[in-house]
């Protein structure tokens, strides 16, 4: 897609599935965050993906199931095995409800360049940093996936402090969670403002 919302000419398997099968692999707390940053674009930003969502979304219900998904792909010229259709669905659907939604949609299907945005990040983040401390601890992890009815054992979260944890404090600042959402290091002077100091 198109910075400006209009359709690439690529074909869909080269650009959008390829984003979702990115976003399936993320662990539960990254496709939290891409959710928050991906409610949060423009309808200009969107326009694209919308249209993309809605022409997949045959009987209109808001909501895409992996009959709709299988068929959109299919007409798209994309060949994909009913098999990894189901199991995409299956990764894509964070609050395990059977089908996608618009939101898990547009956040399995940003561009790179939506997640690098500082406003973007930061957000995200105070979403997470519910008590405004400047970093998110497993506890807070946990209330926010809970909130979000994404579904997790003991384990998950864990393994999503542990892999963004990089200072081995047991909480994940504002560095580590950039980090951990956009796949790349910050700087080590950007840190998170206070909830307090937030614009």
């Amino acid at each position: 897609m198109k910075e400006n919302g209009t359709a690439s000419s690529e074909p869909i398997d080269n650009v959008v599935l390829t984003r979702m099968r990115g976003f399936a692999g993320m662990n539960k707390l990254r496709k939290e965050a891409l959710k928050v940053i991906a409610t949060g674009m423009s309808p200009e930003e969107i326009a694209g993906l919308r249209a993309l969502f809605e022409s997949l979304d045959a009987d209109r219900s808001g909501t895409v199931t992996v009959e709709e998904l299988r068929e959109g792909l299919r007409k798209q010229g994309s060949a994909v095995a009913a098999a990894e259709v189901e199991a995409l669905l299956k990764q894509l659907d964070v609050d395990s409800t059977g089908t996608l939604d618009w939101d898990e949609f547009i956040a399995a299907t940003l561009h790179q360049s939506h997640l690098e945005r500082e406003e973007n990040l930061m957000r995200a983040f105070q979403t997470f940093d519910a008590d405004g401390s400047g970093t998110i601890s497993r506890e807070e992890i946990e209330a926010a996936l809970r909130e979000a009815g994404a579904t997790f054992a003991a384990a998950d979260l864990d393994a999503i402090v542990k892999e963004a944890d990089h200072d081995g404090d047991g909480t994940i600042d504002y560095q580590e969670f950039c980090a951990l959402v956009t796949g790349q290091c910050l700087k080590s002077e950007e840190k998170a403002p206070r909830k307090g100091a937030w614009s």
